[in-house]
């Protein structure tokens, strides 16, 4: 009985630590209006803060931390990031300037990308192979309770005590978390001999699995869809409840109370349904995990478009409960098909290479983008213009799903399980 409840066991913690991370990393939106407000930024600067900052130390810090996770103990690799990025959120609370949260921001980018790839793989390894996108879209829930607390607490947080002390608030759990997490979570052993790790080093882990990767049309497309897909999920996050509070005239505990129960009840779901789905039709054809991912893309975006032109907002609400269901149901099927197609002492370089590729090019350039748009169309009609910018998502969407769709195609050619 032990030996069946140790996976699942596992993945709740590994799951906890992700909420956390989440938390950590999405608080940052619903304090935006107040932290804008108090250094004076434009939406450029907040789409800067919010992605760059965080997503470049993310995505290159996590190439290290991948290529000690496929060698070494990935819980306590998992614990120690756990505590660096808990204190760098606390630390945020304490800036001063715009460039010194900048600073710190990143210094939690780089904390948490200590998290994603070691878990990818040690869930990879507790998982058979149909069950793994299941287990992977448990995990991926704990990006939508995280952002739910993020939303909730942020906002009772930020209307009671400020933002400063939000951060703090949000830093400590994590903290205190980080030992149970070394002993409890424990590794499971790779069947590997010391020569094989040794020749792969020395052979340079990196560019071996940048060169496999590219060269694998499944992958590549995989990864462009990934990252198209990350820009739009990141972008929503971002700026969508100072969206709310400007357009709608919200106030942050009601944005708060909002987004908290549609990202938190009706995210969660979504990402759940869609890695079990997934796993369903891809019992008899693999490629049909990605139709998953690439059908979440596309169905959404009629609701997401009348979500930023209507002017009611009951039912501005109402029709973004949609994008949250499906918004994130991409993240399992993608993970799954990283982590089925790359070598077994390469999963962890697999899923950091990935979160590079998503962290950089969507969770980076895109917020920065739709800030910079609406900087512009302000400037040029003098009202607001991040519901305009905000409409550039819908045509990355349908980017996505065809990355999505060409890589399920190329997946069903060479027939390779996934």
């Amino acid at each position: 009985m032990t030996g069946v409840l140790r996976p699942w066991t596992t993945l709740l913690l590994l799951t906890a630590v992700f909420v956390l991370a989440n938390i950590d990393r999405n608080i940052l939106a619903i304090l935006l209006p107040s932290i804008q407000g108090e250094f004076a930024l434009a939406d450029w600067q907040l789409g800067l803060l919010g992605g760059f900052a965080f997503s470049l130390m993310y995505g290159i810090g996590g190439i290290f931390v991948s290529f000690a996770a496929d060698r070494s103990n990935r819980s306590r690799i998992i614990a120690i990031s756990l505590a660096v990025w808990s204190m760098m959120t606390m630390l945020c609370g304490a800036a001063t300037s715009f460039v010194q949260l900048l600073l710190v921001r990143a210094g939690v980018g780089l904390g948490e990308a200590g998290c994603s790839p070691p878990a990818h793989s040690l869930i990879a390894d507790l998982f058979p192979d149909d069950r793994r996108a299941l287990a992977l879209g448990v995990y991926a829930a704990g990006a939508s309770a995280g952002l739910t607390l993020s939303y909730l607490l942020g906002a009772w947080l930020v209307q009671e005590y400020g933002w400063r002390l939000a951060f703090v608030a949000v830093g400590l759990p994590g903290v205190l978390l980080a030992p149970l997490v070394a002993m409890a979570a424990k590794d499971v052993f790779r069947a590997r001999t010391r020569v094989a790790v040794f020749s792969s080093a020395l052979r340079g882990a990196f560019t071996r699995n940048v060169a496999l990767i590219w060269k694998d049309r499944v992958l590549r497309h995989v990864f462009i869809g990934a990252s198209l897909a990350a820009g739009v999920s990141a972008s929503t996050i971002l700026f969508v409840p100072t969206y709310l509070m400007r357009t709608h005239q919200m106030s942050a505990l009601d944005v708060g109370l909002a987004l908290g129960l549609l990202s938190g009840i009706i995210g969660s779901s979504g990402m759940i349904i869609g890695g079990w789905v997934a796993d369903r039709l891809g019992r008899t054809d693999p490629a049909r995990r990605l139709w998953v991912a690439a059908a979440a893309k596309v169905i959404a975006l009629p609701a997401l478009f009348l979500f930023l032109t209507v002017d009611d907002t009951t039912t501005a609400l109402w029709l973004y409960a949609f994008p949250a269901l499906v918004g994130g149901i991409w993240l399992g099927p993608t993970y799954a098909a990283v982590q089925s197609q790359s070598p077994p002492d390469s999963r962890a370089m697999g899923a950091a290479l990935l979160l590079l590729t998503y962290n950089i090019i969507g969770f980076g350039c895109m917020p920065l983008l739709i800030g910079a748009a609406s900087d512009i169309v302000q400037r040029a009609s003098g009202q607001d213009g991040l519901s305009s910018a905000m409409l550039l998502l819908v045509p990355f969407s349908l980017w996505s799903a065809l990355h999505f769709l060409l890589g399920s195609r190329h997946m069903r050619r060479n027939a390779v399980p996934l």
